[in-house]
């Protein structure tokens, strides 16, 4: 087996096919999820990304998104639904914190979903 390329750092291939071997680095998860992109080959996850097994795809997601590091379960939540539960604890450039659903966009990319707020006077049920 030999790399693939600078930019493919992790997958390689056979020198008879050109279709992505499991690296030793892999992490093996329970739940086979397709790739979204391609929808041929399956999702491998490392430790900072999870990428297509197909090379010529191009699929990656990166774990850490709003200075959160995403886990295997929200990443196939993402890949099979198109979007995740609302995480809690994501970060701005300023630092602040706040709230949102990640959402797989039609160019394959990530984005954020803001769920609707309420009204400041509806904060708590309880009434005084």
């Amino acid at each position: 087996m030999r790399p693939l390329s600078a930019g493919h750092r992790g997958l390689y291939r056979t020198d008879r096919c050109r279709t992505a071997v499991r690296h030793p680095r892999c992490r093996s998860f329970r739940e086979q999820c397709t790739c979204p992109k391609c929808k041929k080959s399956r999702i491998l996850f490392f430790d900072k990304v999870a990428k297509c097994a197909d090379v010529d795809c191009g699929f990656t997601l990166f774990r850490n998104k709003g200075g959160k590091v995403l886990t295997d379960k929200q990443i196939v939540g993402l890949v099979t639904t198109g979007r995740t539960p609302l995480v809690k604890g994501f970060r701005n450039r300023e630092g602040r914190s706040f709230d949102a659903a990640l959402v797989l966009n039609p160019d394959f990319t990530i984005g954020y979903f803001f769920p609707d707020r309420k009204p400041q006077g509806e904060k708590s049920g309880r009434k005084r």
